[in-house]
């Protein structure tokens, strides 16, 4: 019996070991990750996570991953570190949702034919809109050969295609500027880097629905919301 229960005692303390986990800490142009991982694995997140604007260190989320999945109640905050979205990875459910969103339409097939219908929820995106706005606005640049042309405010719009299969961003430019254009689908592709999106909904079924993103206004070589 004592020698069953010192294997079974050694065996406790080599899967502690096993699991012990570490902190790690990385930066982008952007962002500071603050997450852990396996001690034996340090490409396996386990355990507490947290992003932060690096910029004045402001919270954008926080949660847990296991086995480099999230799981559990995961925290999206605004600007003012208030929780703008909760939403539980494990359960598949939006928790809490303090954002103002606008109706959003989608189109589903009805009798055959595709039809525009209004969803209930509209798309959700799995980020803090914070991060987003932040990213574009430290991003976006007045474009050098517009201003020499005489041109002095410039805005774009992101939509967001979103369906159950992926998410599409197209740029809604004020000037048809074929650069402009191309810069602002870049300044796009890093601030939604990795983020990911629910579908909107309808008759609970998911559906695809275009999200059209708050204007960005620059002007002359300044940026303003």
């Amino acid at each position: 019996m004592k020698i069953l229960l010192t294997i079974s005692a050694l065996l406790l303390v080599s899967c502690a070991f096993g699991q012990s986990l570490k902190t790690v800490k990385a930066k982008s142009r952007y962002l500071l990750e603050q997450y852990e991982v396996r001690a034996d694995n340090d490409t396996l997140r386990t355990g507490s996570y947290r992003k932060y604007l690096r910029d004045g260190n402001v919270l954008l989320e926080e949660g847990t991953y296991a086995d480099n999945k999230r799981t559990g109640v995961w925290t999206f905050y605004d600007d003012k570190g208030k929780p703008e979205l909760v939403y539980d990875y494990s359960a598949s459910k939006v928790l809490e949702n303090h954002r103002v969103t606008a109706d959003s339409l989608g189109v589903v097939q009805q009798d055959g034919k595709a039809t525009v219908v209004r969803l209930t929820p509209p798309p959700i995106l799995l980020a803090s809109t914070y991060q987003i706005s932040a990213i574009l606005v430290r991003e976006s640049r007045f474009p050098m050969h517009l201003m020499q042309a005489g041109l002095r405010e410039l805005s774009y719009k992101v939509a967001a295609t979103v369906s159950p299969t992926g998410t599409h961003y197209r740029i809604v430019a004020s000037n048809p500027d074929k650069k402009f254009t191309q810069d602002a689908q870049k300044w796009t592709a890093l601030a939604f880097k990795d983020t990911q999106w629910l579908p909107g909904s309808y008759d609970g079924q998911p559906a695809t629905a275009m999200y059209l993103l708050p204007e960005i206004v620059l002007v002359g070589s300044a940026v303003i919301r």
